[in-house]
């Protein structure tokens, strides 16, 4: 990703923060790559991702 676009908003509660991912948008030479859902990290505990990812005229590759 060249450049990253969009809107983040976050909370905390008093058992987790929580990040709001809107609109955000990764762009590169070749394609665009629009992302949206939440990050629930409670504390103590494991992180819990409900993400939304579009990809659009790209190549997927596995990373080792």
């Amino acid at each position: 990703m060249t450049q990253l676009k969009g809107h983040l908003s976050w909370q905390r509660t008093d058992q987790k923060w929580q990040v709001m991912i809107k609109k955000l948008q990764g762009f590169d030479n070749q394609m665009k790559v629009p992302v949206s859902g939440c990050v629930d990290i409670p504390q103590g505990g494991v992180p819990y991702s409900n993400l939304k990812v579009t990809l659009r005229n790209g190549q997927l590759s596995q990373i080792p």
